[in-house]
């Protein structure tokens, strides 16, 4: 038993840690932009991305065109009701350079952000 635990304070563990998955972290306002942060290091990079078939088929990144090779892994996410809804469709891609980035598309203005990754 721990400290804490004799105290009466207990960690509750986050329903991707006991799922083995990944929580994506909810950007602030500010960060939507695209800019750097030190507040918020790992917050989504606002991205131009163009769409074939409803897919992403490339990607300016850095301000150099990327070809999306394949489409790994596609995802929604709606949570938060309660306060600000959060609605946004993820993709894991692989590039034509075979790096292999996560990015989605803000259901609620329709814009693409690369999400960056702790």
């Amino acid at each position: 038993m721990t400290s804490n635990e004799r105290k009466g304070i207990f960690h509750r563990p986050s329903p991707a840690s006991i799922l083995g998955g990944t929580v994506v972290p909810r950007p602030s306002e500010s960060r939507l932009g695209g800019e750097r942060s030190s507040i918020v290091p790992y917050a989504p990079q606002s991205i131009e991305v163009t769409i074939r078939e409803e897919k992403p088929s490339a990607i300016i990144l850095k301000g150099r065109r990327h070809r999306v090779r394949e489409i790994l892994n596609m995802w929604r996410i709606d949570e938060e009701w309660w306060r600000r809804p959060i609605s946004r469709l993820y993709f894991l891609m692989e590039l034509e350079t075979s790096a292999r980035i996560t990015v989605f598309q803000d259901l609620g203005d329709g814009q693409w952000y690369r999400q960056n990754w702790a």
